[in-house]
């Protein structure tokens, strides 16, 4: 496996596995839900199927077109791995869409800026009570916020200090008129760059 380092802010790197050759690495990072490019080999036929965060080039590649094609799949990694809420209240995450209510998302801007790490309750509950929350409906509006967010694969967890931490897990990739596999847990990115050119 070799990788592609992408010259924009939209790392990942994309791995660049050799077809078919390395298939048994294209299952690893497809089961991680990372974004890989196959470089098939001349004589040999793709593969019948790729999910949303897989493309592939023939060898021998074009560095261009090797690389434009990683950068397409890091954007695409990097819209998968997004959260964003607007003012109204519309939550986006794993190309899904879900509505809050004024309170919840006060409760969730503050978990998302810290995307993954633990933030201290007492900083929730200043969040929440500009809006007129009261400390003693925190959890309810915690728990509200959990059941519609959850199918967006978003979780806001509890930790023993009473901290809470806001995670993405992958949901299913948007399909792209292919076959699509199920993108599981990313976050696993080695940063080891190659040129292109040697594909």
């Amino acid at each position: 496996m070799r990788t592609i380092r992408i010259h924009e802010v939209l790392d990942p790197v994309v791995a660049a596995v050799q077809w078919p050759e390395e298939a048994e690495e294209r299952e690893r990072l497809s089961g991680l839900g990372l974004p890989c490019l196959l470089v098939i080999a001349e004589n040999a036929a793709p593969p019948p199927e790729w999910s949303a965060l897989e493309d592939w080039v023939r060898r021998p590649a074009d560095p261009l077109e090797a690389e434009t094609r990683a950068t397409a799949l890091a954007r695409r990694f990097h819209a998968l791995h997004r959260v964003s809420v607007d003012p109204d209240g519309v939550v986006r995450a794993n190309g899904r869409v879900a509505i809050v209510t004024p309170k919840e998302r006060a409760v969730l801007v503050e978990l998302a800026a810290d995307l993954g790490m633990p933030v201290r309750r007492s900083d929730v509950e200043a969040a929440h009570s500009e809006l007129g929350g009261a400390p003693s409906t925190l959890r309810s509006t915690v728990s509200r916020l959990r059941r519609r967010i959850g199918p967006l694969g978003l979780r806001v967890a509890t930790l023993p200090s009473g901290s809470l931490v806001l995670t993405l897990e992958q949901a299913e990739a948007p399909s792209l008129g292919l076959s699509i596999e199920d993108a599981e847990r990313a976050g696993l990115v080695r940063r080891a760059p190659l040129a292109v050119a040697s594909l």
